[in-house]
């Protein structure tokens, strides 16, 4: 199972607590082996050394899916639902 937390924000992403909860998220659910984080923001340095911080605590897999690589995801993988939207 992955856990995933999901943010929104404008700019530089240097608030850390979508960390902090990812890594609650997989001590409460033991069944968990990894974690993602999903934000409109921009990735940077402090929210890349919270993740890297936390999987070395965890030892399990947590990745960023951040800004431009978020929309291409969407774009990729889900355009006929975001068109379906608008």
């Amino acid at each position: 199972m992955i856990v995933v937390q999901v943010k929104s924000y404008k700019g530089d992403v240097l608030d850390t607590k979508a960390v902090e909860q990812i890594e609650k998220a997989l001590d409460h659910y033991k069944e968990a082996n990894a974690g993602v984080i999903i934000t409109t923001g921009k990735r940077t340095e402090t929210l890349e050394n919270a993740v890297a911080k936390a999987r070395d605590k965890l030892r399990c897999d947590i990745d960023l899916l951040t800004g431009k690589e978020l929309a291409q995801f969407v774009i990729h993988n889900a355009a006929d639902q975001l068109f379906r939207l608008l």
